[in-house]
């Protein structure tokens, strides 16, 4: 078994949930991850949140150890951390605008003819398109008692394999991201500058956004706290991951231990 050399986890409901202030990692959590280094493992954020937002979360919270990345935005923003700043990565963010302008290119008319069906049917109270920046994100509300046609009609989205949703679990309200933008491209991303093999790799989240980083040919565990969603749960038992006792930040804990047990009984 291969030790790890990278963790990887999530803010809500992961590494934060459970505690207050919420702005701030609970204090054991501080300590898990200073006490990473001992065992030659550096760590890394994968969130929605923003870079900036978390470095000032991080420096609040006590941390002395610095994360070899921070990513943002679901995998759209990516920074790291030099002499005690933030430093953004503005060729990878021009990367992503790149790869968004090409799928809006490819991606628009079947878009357009969606959203047709979607007004002239009546079906939606609230319809949007790309309105925080160039992502190409659809946000709607159905109108009531329409929920089954609203999701027959932008299926044809998903079947193409273009979009996926955001949180599976809402019926009522929709958000459709593309398949670009997902935590899971961005965790190669880091493998491949940290020099670091996905088998070196541990992933922790707990919601269904998370579910790009779960997969195999990512990691070498996967980890999540008891809270996570049944979708999370699910996928960590078909996979062989750790399903932890605890909560939040304290199932993580729990679940990376194990792991780092687990690995120094198979070097005995």
């Amino acid at each position: 078994m291969t030790p790890p050399r990278l963790l990887v986890f999530d803010f809500d409901g992961t590494a934060l949930g459970g505690h207050e202030p919420y702005a701030e990692f609970p204090e054991h959590f501080v300590r898990f991850l200073d006490g990473l280094e001992a065992h030659g493992i550096v760590w890394a954020t994968n969130t929605t949140w923003s870079p900036d937002i978390q470095w000032e979360l991080i420096r609040r919270s006590g941390v002395r150890s610095a994360p070899a990345f921070l990513t943002g935005q679901t995998g759209r923003v990516l920074a790291e951390v030099r002499e005690g700043r933030l430093i953004p990565d503005p060729e990878y963010e021009r990367h992503i605008a790149e790869r968004d302008r090409l799928f809006r290119k490819r991606m628009w008319p079947a878009v357009r003819q969606v959203f047709m069906e979607l007004l002239a049917g009546n079906l939606v109270s609230r319809l949007a398109f790309d309105y925080y920046s160039p992502q190409c994100g659809i946000d709607f509300t159905c109108n009531e008692g329409r929920e089954e046609d609203v999701w027959r009609t932008v299926q044809p989205l998903l079947d193409l394999g273009e979009y996926y949703i955001f949180n599976p679990a809402q019926r009522q309200t929709g958000v459709l991201l593309p398949a670009h933008m997902n935590k899971g491209d961005i965790v190669r991303v880091m493998q491949q500058r940290l020099g670091i093999r996905p088998e070196e790799t541990i992933v922790a989240g707990d919601g269904s956004n998370d579910l790009h980083m779960f997969s195999p040919d990512l990691c070498g565990w996967m980890v999540c706290p008891a809270n996570a969603e049944p979708i999370v749960k699910e996928r960590l038992s078909r996979h062989e991951g750790i399903v932890a006792e605890k909560q939040f930040s304290w199932g993580v804990v729990e679940a990376v231990e194990q792991v780092l047990a687990e690995c120094e009984e198979m070097q005995q």
